[in-house]
C-alpha cells in the first residue's frame, strides 16, 4: 500500500476516539461553534493521532486496501467542510406561501388546506433562518444540509409555467413559455 500523507487538523477542531462495544469512532468538536459530529472508523482501517495530524493506515492481516485509501479521502473531506458550515437558501414565491419556526419543527403553509411540519431533530444541528419569502438552512455537514433542504422542497416544487412554490436560490430556475393555439 501507498503510504499517505497525514491529514492536518485546523486548531479550531478537536478530535477524540470513541470506543462503543467493538466499534471505534472519531467524534469531532468544532470549538468555535460547539457542533459535535462523528464518524464510524472501519473495522479494516486504524487510525494513529499524532500531534496535530491523523494518519490512515491498513490494519495488518486485512485484505482489502482500498477501504483505507477511500476512507481517507472521506476524512480528509469531512475535516475540511467541518471547518466552514454550508448554506442552502429556498425561496418561496407564490400568494399564501409562509414559513414559521417553533422551538423543534418548521411549519410551513403552502397554499394545501393544511399545515406541513417538518421536524428539526437535534441530532442534525441544523440552524434555520426566515425571511419574509426565503428560508436559510445552515449546517456543517453537507450530508444533513442536503437532505433537510431537500424534504423541504419536495413538498411544493416551483411550478414550471407559473413559478410559484419552492426553489433554490442557488439554482437557475426558467419559467416555460404557455403555448397558445
Amino acid at each position: 500500500m501507498l503510504e499517505q500523507k497525514p491529514i492536518k487538523i485546523p486548531s479550531i477542531i478537536k478530535i477524540y476516539f470513541l470506543r462503543i462495544d467493538n466499534d471505534q469512532f472519531l467524534v469531532f468538536n468544532n470549538l468555535e461553534s460547539t457542533v459535535h459530529l462523528s464518524i464510524k472508523i472501519p473495522s479494516l482501517v486504524s487510525i494513529v493521532k499524532e500531534k496535530n495530524a491523523l494518519i490512515v493506515q491498513k490494519k495488518p492481516g486485512s485484505v482489502l486496501s482500498n477501504q483505507a485509501g477511500s476512507f481517507y479521502l472521506y476524512l480528509k473531506n469531512f475535516i475540511i467542510n467541518f471547518q466552514i458550515p454550508s448554506k442552502k437558501t429556498l425561496i418561496l414565491r407564490g400568494l399564501g406561501l409562509k414559513a414559521t419556526l417553533e422551538a423543534t419543527a418548521l411549519s410551513l403553509k403552502l397554499g394545501y388546506s393544511h399545515e406541513s411540519v417538518v421536524k428539526i431533530l437535534p441530532s442534525n444541528k441544523s440552524t434555520v433562518f426566515l425571511g419574509k419569502k426565503f428560508l436559510s438552512i445552515i449546517n456543517y455537514n453537507k450530508f444533513y444540509l442536503g437532505n433537510f433542504a431537500e424534504k423541504i422542497y419536495r413538498l411544493k416544487r416551483a411550478n414550471c409555467y407559473k413559478g410559484r412554490g419552492l426553489y433554490y436560490k442557488e439554482k437557475k430556475f426558467i419559467i416555460k413559455a404557455v403555448k397558445k393555439t
